[in-house]
């Protein structure tokens, strides 16, 4: 898990030596119970040390046992949805949502789920609606 971690970091720190912009502000950590802290990548530098990952940025630093780490994931969300469980074929229609497909690539924004579901083909797609996600099947 260590060397996985740094061998992570290690590449995170030569990549970002050759990128001009970014396009995810928030470097987002689940730890093994379930909590997610979002860190700005604004000035953010990342140190390993007697089992701990020391996330220091503008705001201040923040450390982590790594042994508690489950997940370390870029966003553009402060919010990042850690598991859906249920695939739906009817979801309450609450207004525009956001698809995506399986493998996060963001389709568009629609009116609503209907539209979504009568435009796209076939398949399994992420639906996000205000603060809620779900998994849907277009068929």
């Amino acid at each position: 898990m260590k060397r996985i971690l740094l061998s992570v970091l290690l590449a995170l720190t030569f990549s970002t030596g050759f990128a001009d912009d970014y396009t995810y502000p928030y470097l987002v950590l689940v730890s093994d119970d379930g909590t997610q802290t979002a860190l700005s990548v604004e000035q953010l530098e990342l140190t390993i040390s007697d089992g701990q990952l020391v996330a220091a940025n503008a705001s201040g630093t923040q450390s982590f046992t790594l042994a508690q780490l489950k997940k370390m994931a870029f966003s553009d969300e402060v919010n990042v949805v850690d598991a859906i469980n249920q695939v739906k074929t009817q979801v309450e229609d609450s207004g525009s949502a956001d698809i995506y497909t399986v493998s996060g690539i963001h389709l568009g924004t629609f009116a609503h789920i209907g539209e979504a579901q009568a435009t796209l083909p076939k398949g399994i797609y992420i639906v996000k609606q205000k603060d809620q996600t779900h998994k849907i099947s277009v068929k």
